[in-house]
């Protein structure tokens, strides 16, 4: 099983998941594009080393949807990726440290395991962005 998974159809990368037990050379290493609207990295750095203080520059960005990141804390997940067509295209576990880029498309979650997530999103959150999937509201 890859440590890094993409889930993708017609074009579209769905999602990235990042298995915990990645542990490549020391090193930065983002496991998505450049041009990525939110990217998802792993740092792997040896006690008493340092990244150098500094600050993102100012830069205009235009954004379409919202992108999340979810990282299993404790449990165990299944997540659910939807076309926009409503069609479940593919589902992946996730365990304590997995931490999955949402990137396109529909998603739900299924818990499998008493669980905690930390979730990241782009805000402010408008109530209005959530979408109806078979007719049931999501959480």
């Amino acid at each position: 099983m890859s440590d890094v998974i993409l889930v993708e159809q017609q074009g579209n990368l769905y999602g990235v998941l990042l298995r915990y037990r990645l542990q490549p050379a020391l090193e930065t290493r983002f496991v998505t594009g450049s041009d990525a609207e939110l990217q998802l990295g792993i740092i792997t750095r040896k006690a008493n080393s340092n990244i150098a203080p500094h600050r993102h520059a100012d830069i205009k960005r235009t954004i379409s949807g919202t992108k999340e990141c979810i990282i299993v804390q404790k449990g165990k997940i299944a997540v659910d990726f939807y076309s926009n067509t409503n069609t479940i295209i593919e589902s992946l576990e996730m365990n304590a440290g997995d931490a999955l880029l949402l990137l396109y498309g529909g998603h739900g979650i299924r818990f499998l395991e008493d669980s905690q997530l930390l979730e990241v999103k782009q805000g402010p959150f408008v109530l209005s962005e959530k979408t109806l999937l078979y007719g049931h509201q999501t959480e």
